[in-house]
């Protein structure tokens, strides 16, 4: 997850979730862009991501847009 996307967002900008962030609470109303990513070979290949809301009951995606694959020959 990360801030607000301006580059200076430490600490919140999160490439996994490692022993400093495993402990962290996630609020009811928090809002955050989450971006799974697929690695091969230890080369991101796939990353896809979104803006998230939490709410009492897990995630709630709050994109529009359906995810899809784009193939570029």
């Amino acid at each position: 997850m990360h801030g607000r996307g301006l580059g200076d967002d430490a600490p919140m900008y999160v490439f996994s979730a490692g022993k400093d962030v495993q402990g962290w609470a996630l609020e009811t109303n928090a809002s955050f862009i989450t971006k799974p990513v697929v690695s091969r070979d230890g080369h991101a290949d796939v990353i896809w991501g979104d803006s998230v809301v939490v709410t009492p009951s897990g995630a709630q995606r709050l994109g529009t847009l359906a995810p899809e694959f784009i193939a570029i020959e």
